[in-house]
C-alpha cells in the first residue's frame, strides 16, 4: 500500500510530504492534519541595522530597521553565515532566540525608533507569521522589506509579496555548475530572474545582489550572462557586488579579494547597468551613487555614513534626472567624525 502525500508548491522543489515526511526541505513549511501549514511560532533572532547593512541602497536609504532571522532556508547554501538559525528547524531554536508575536514586534521597532523591518533570506516559508506581521502594520510609520532568494513560486505568495515594500534577490552565480556547487538546487539562478521579473510586473521595488566567489561563479562569460539578464528587464535595478566570506563548509575558501570585486563591477557598467555597486569595501567611488547621464556625485558612502547632494524630488542637481530612489533619505553624515569634506 501506497503512503499518501501532499505536494508542496511553494517553491520549485516539490516535497511531497506525508506522515512519515511531514517537514519540506524548507524545514517550515508542514504537513498538518492533511494541509500544508508553516510550523514557525515566531522564534526568531533579530538586531538593528542601517538599510546599506543590510543591502539595500535605493530604499529608504540611511535608515534603520529591524533585521528578522528566521530559521528554515530551501538553498541551504554552504557558506551561510547564520546558519546556526537558518540551518535549523524552528523547534530546535526555540529556547535560544526568544519568542515574540507579530505585535510585540511592531511595538519593539517603535520604541526603538526604527523605520522599518527586513525579513530574512528564507523568512517568506513562514508565510503564517508574516500574514499576522502584515496585519500588525496597518496604519503603522514602518515599512517592510525583505531578502530573498528568489527561489520560491510566486504564484503562491503573491498575496504576501504585493504587501512589502522592497526586495532584495540574492544571487550566487548564474549557471547550474555554480548552484550545484554551493547549493541543493542547480536552477536556483533561472528561479531568482523568474522572481526579479515577476515583482518587476507587480510594480515593486527591487535590488539584487550577487557574491563572487573565486574559482565557482566569478567566470567573465557568467558574470556578463548575468549582468546581460538584468539589463534585459531594467538597466535601472541595483546591482550590488558581494564579497565571499568563508563560513560554514566552506572555510577552506580565501575571501574575494578587491580586485575581483572591482573588476566585476567594470563588467556591470559596461553592460549598460546604471546603478552599481561593491557593498563590502569602506569607501569608494564604487560603493557612491554617479548620475548616469553627467556623472554627477549624488550620494557618498562611508562606511555607515551617508550624505546626498540632490535636490527636490530626488534630481541629479546638474541635468535633472530623477534617480530611482524609494521613501525619505536620512543623512546619518558626522562631518565632525569623518575626514573628508563635502564639496
Amino acid at each position: 500500500m501506497h503512503e499518501k502525500y501532499i505536494e508542496c508548491d511553494a517553491c520549485p522543489l516539490n516535497c511531497k510530504l506525508s506522515e512519515m515526511i511531514p517537514v519540506g526541505l524548507c524545514d517550515v513549511i508542514s504537513i498538518k492534519n492533511n494541509e500544508l501549514a508553516s510550523v514557525n511560532n515566531g522564534a526568531f533572532e533579530y538586531g538593528v541595522h542601517y538599510i546599506e547593512e543590510l543591502g539595500f541602497y535605493h530604499f529608504y536609504p540611511g535608515s534603520t530597521a529591524l533585521y528578522l532571522l528566521f530559521p528554515g532556508c530551501n538553498l541551504k547554501c554552504l557558506f551561510c553565515p547564520e546558519w546556526k538559525i537558518v540551518m535549523k528547524k524552528p523547534t530546535e531554536v526555540e529556547g535560544f532566540t526568544g519568542i515574540i508575536n507579530p505585535g510585540e514586534l511592531v511595538s519593539l521597532a517603535i520604541e526603538n525608533n526604527v523605520d522599518g523591518i527586513v525579513l530574512s533570506c528564507s523568512s517568506i516559508f513562514n508565510y503564517k507569521y508574516l500574514g499576522a506581521l502584515i496585519q500588525a502594520l496597518v496604519n503603522k510609520p514602518l515599512y517592510l522589506s525583505m531578502i530573498t532568494n528568489g527561489v520560491i513560486n510566486t504564484d503562491y505568495f503573491a498575496d504576501i509579496m504585493r504587501k512589502i515594500d522592497g526586495f532584495l534577490i540574492r544571487f550566487f552565480g548564474f549557471s547550474t555548475k555554480s548552484y550545484s556547487k554551493i547549493s541543493i538546487y542547480p536552477k536556483g539562478h533561472l528561479e531568482a530572474i523568474n522572481t526579479l521579473i515577476k515583482l518587476t510586473k507587480m510594480g515593486k521595488h527591487v535590488e539584487v545582489s550577487y557574491t563572487i566567489i573565486t574559482g565557482i561563479n566569478d567566470s567573465i562569460d557568467e558574470l556578463n550572462s548575468f549582468f546581460a539578464s538584468i539589463s534585459r528587464v531594467s538597466n535601472d535595478i541595483p546591482v550590488h557586488i558581494k564579497r565571499f566570506k568563508p563560513n560554514y563548509m566552506m572555510f577552506d575558501r580565501t575571501p574575494t579579494r578587491n580586485k575581483a570585486l572591482v573588476d566585476a563591477y567594470k563588467l556591470a557598467k559596461e553592460s549598460g547597468l546604471r546603478y552599481v555597486y561593491v557593498d563590502d569595501i569602506f569607501e569608494g567611488n564604487e560603493k557612491n551613487t554617479y548620475c548616469p547621464v553627467d556623472g554627477s556625485l549624488l550620494i557618498r558612502r562611508v562606511g555607515n555614513w551617508i550624505d546626498f547632494f540632490l535636490i527636490s524630488n530626488k534630481k541629479c542637481p546638474n541635468c535633472g534626472l530623477e534617480i530611482p530612489l524609494i521613501g525619505k533619505l536620512n543623512r546619518t553624515l558626522d562631518k565632525d567624525l569623518l575626514k573628508f569634506k563635502r564639496n
